[in-house]
C-alpha cells in the first residue's frame, strides 16, 4: 500500500518495522557524538551529510505522528484538476508513481480519488512529514547537547518543493 501507520513499541525488536529515517538519525548522532567527543581541536570544521527519505512514497510513519492529525483533514478546495484542453497532449499533473500501490488506482482528472482516499492520503503525507521532522530535530538537539549548535551551519535541501 501507499502509506504504513506503525506502532514499533508494541512488538518486540525483531519483528519491528526498519524505519530507514530513524536508522539515519541514529547513525548520524552516534556519528556526531564520537567525533566531537574525540576530536582535539575544537577549532577544526566538519562536514556531516543526512539523508534522509520522507517523504517519498511508499509513506512510513509511526502511530504516535498520525496522532496529531483529525480523522477530518480539510479536503482539496477544487475536486477536480483542471482537464487538459480537447486533444491536448500535456496534462496538468499525472502522479505515475501512485500507480504502483494497490490502494490507489485509475486515478484520473475525470475520476479523482475517493474523499476517504483523499483524507488517507493527506493523513499519511503529513504524518510522514511530521516524523521526518522529529528525526532531522532529534540531529539538530544532538548538536545542541554536545555544545556545537552556534558554530555549526545546517543545510536543509530538497529535491522537490
Amino acid at each position: 500500500t501507499m502509506s504504513c501507520e506503525y506502532n514499533n513499541t508494541a512488538l518486540p525488536p525483531s519483528e519491528r518495522f526498519f524505519d530507514a529515517d530513524e536508522a539515519c538519525a541514529d547513525v548520524a548522532i552516534q556519528r556526531l557524538t564520537n567525533f566531537i567527543s574525540k576530536r582535539s581541536d575544537t577549532e577544526q570544521p566538519f562536514f556531516l551529510a543526512v539523508g534522509f527519505q520522507a517523504p517519498r512514497l511508499p509513506w512510513s510513519f509511526p502511530a504516535s505522528a498520525a496522532s496529531h492529525y483529525p480523522a477530518d483533514i480539510p479536503l482539496a478546495a477544487h475536486k477536480n484538476s483542471p482537464l487538459p484542453a480537447e486533444g491536448a497532449q500535456l496534462e496538468w499533473f499525472r502522479p505515475t508513481e501512485v500507480d504502483m500501490y494497490s490502494d490507489v488506482r485509475n486515478v484520473t482528472h475525470r475520476e479523482p480519488m475517493s474523499a476517504e482516499l483523499q483524507l488517507q492520503v493527506r493523513k499519511a503525507y503529513y504524518s510522514t512529514i511530521t516524523h521526518v521532522d522529529h528525526q532531522f530535530g532529534r540531529v539538530l538537539d544532538t548538536l545542541d547537547k554536545l555544545g556545537v549548535r552556534d558554530d555549526t551551519a545546517v543545510v536543509l535541501f530538497a529535491d522537490h518543493g
